[in-house]
């Protein structure tokens, strides 16, 4: 019974919800900077933001053996000072109209979206030789991204209007990956006599990705309409119609193990599907996944306080060969029931149970198809600028400023991608071997649409480096919120 409640989350899950955020940070310094990283970037995180830093590090050796740690929560509809007000106001029995209709109003033209990012055991190393420096990097990777149309929320909480046809779609992609990340850099002393600047620093990486889950469900078109048929209570009927794909693949190795445990199919007395054939769908889709991607990136070293970063990360793809696809399209009749005293909308109680049922007839589909998928990485495009004014053996004082286009992915989809701007400021006090950090760091991107702030501290003990950082402080702040909570943790040796 354990077994079958977990795979009703699953399917509802494959059938609800597609995009792949860049804005996310790895480390617990990325995540003070707020991204703040294409000039600052050096050793260790160079590897992930600019390949170019690696060479600029003052280390011959760098390793994270234990790991970095991250988790990241983003929506762009409710802030964390909404979700107070809206229980404030729930629990007093206000009218919520003027609360929504607020909400919707700042919600973008392509829909709310929500997810969650999850990054553990992150390794990351490199080694500095007289010519050339490389890094190596491994980072698993699991990520849920959803979208809902605005149209429904409009519909629903700002003006309760079936009598035209209600349009939406809606879309949803969970991926989880291994990236294997190598890179190499080097100084080019030819362009800095060209240039007479301070030292110019280059790189190159290469990813190679091995998805072990992926599911990418998309509802192109999800309408709701009246069928002319009203009941004896005089209440009008509803015809929901959902039409889209969904697209499933497992590493062959995990599909053949969670085979086993699945239930085989289940039907009632009258003949209907209570529960798909999820053995037969996993056995179907076990497959290999790979992709490839590269990296590539500079920075210049105008003088001893200035210097200009530019990066390109995360360009390539992800592929699965053999992916099952199975086409939903589901069409249901919604009555009203006679004997519920509630009228609207809410007293259609058959709707969930409907739905279910057509999506799970799809899944059950004994022909299931398989076909190429696609999915783009974490493309991102970075440009920024630091500052060092003050260093000496006693404190060093650092500000940087970035901008960036992010999530180039979500043009696939019809979407648009995510611009960032981020700045922020490194105190770093240090006697002998001892070093304290702090960090703060501002940033707006127009995934949120919110400015957001985040802080990072830590300490240096000789070649032991151990840094916390935290974005979403905003959440602090009476009525402002946060709708974005980042947390990243690193343990690090350099030498």
């Amino acid at each position: 019974m354990r077994n079958r409640y977990i795979l009703i989350f699953i399917a509802v899950m494959m059938g609800l919800t597609h995009t792949i955020n860049a804005t996310y940070m790895t480390t617990a310094t990325s995540v003070s900077w707020s991204g703040a990283y294409a000039s600052i970037a050096d050793g260790l995180e160079a590897t992930l933001y600019n390949p170019a830093g690696v060479a600029m590090s003052s280390h011959k050796v760098g390793l994270n053996i234990l790991g970095s740690y991250s988790f990241r929560f983003y929506n762009n509809g409710m802030s964390s000072n909404d979700a107070v007000r809206f229980l404030q106001k729930s629990s007093s029995g206000e009218n919520m109209t003027d609360f929504f209709h607020q909400l919707i109003g700042y919600l973008p033209s392509t829909g709310f979206n929500t997810g969650f990012e999850l990054s553990l055991l992150n390794f990351m190393s490199f080694f500095k030789f007289k010519h050339f420096s490389l890094g190596i990097s491994v980072l698993p990777k699991t990520k849920i991204d959803m979208t809902v149309g605005k149209s429904l929320f409009s519909t629903l909480f700002d003006k309760i209007d079936l009598s035209n046809t209600l349009n939406m779609s809606a879309s949803m992609t969970m991926l989880q990956y291994f990236d294997f990340n190598g890179s190499i850099s080097t100084r080019v002393k030819f362009l800095e006599k060209a240039l007479h600047v301070d030292g110019v620093y280059a790189g190159i990486s290469t990813h190679v990705y091995i998805p072990t889950m992926f599911v990418s469900s998309v509802f192109d078109e999800i309408s709701v309409s009246q069928n002319g048929v009203s009941n004896k209570l005089g209440i009008l009927d509803y015809k929901v119609r959902m039409h889209g794909k969904t697209r499933a693949g497992v590493m062959k190795v995990i599909a053949d193990n969670l085979a086993r445990y699945m239930p085989a199919k289940q039907v009632d007395k009258d003949g209907n599907t209570t529960f798909p054939d999820i053995q037969g769908l996993m056995e179907n889709g076990g497959t290999a996944g790979w992709g490839l991607g590269f990296d590539m990136g500079a920075i210049v070293q105008i003088k001893r306080w200035v210097r200009v970063g530019f990066s390109v990360t995360d360009l390539g793809f992800i592929s699965f060969p053999t992916a099952v696809a199975v086409n939903n399209d589901i069409e249901v009749d919604l009555t009203a029931d006679p004997t519920d005293n509630k009228s609207g909308f809410s007293s259609y109680s058959n709707m969930p149970k409907a739905i279910m049922s057509g999506f799970m007839s799809s899944l059950d589909t004994t022909d299931h198809l398989t076909e190429t998928t696609f999915f783009m990485p974490d493309t991102a495009i970075r440009l920024g600028v630091a500052f060092t004014p003050v260093l000496n053996k006693f404190i060093e004082i650092t500000a940087a400023a970035d901008i960036s286009v992010t999530d180039l992915n979500k043009c696939i989809n019809g979407n648009v991608p995510t611009f960032n701007f981020a700045t922020g400021v490194e105190v770093l006090p240090r006697v002998n071997w001892f070093e304290f950090v702090f960090r703060t760091a501002f940033c707006y991107n127009t995934e949120s649409n919110i400015p957001s702030f985040s802080f990072g501290t830590g300490l240096h003990l000789g070649a032991l480096q151990m840094e916390i950082g935290v974005k979403g402080l905003e959440a602090l702040i009476e009525n402002w919120g946060a709708k974005e909570v980042t947390l990243g943790l690193d343990c690090k040796f350099v030498f």
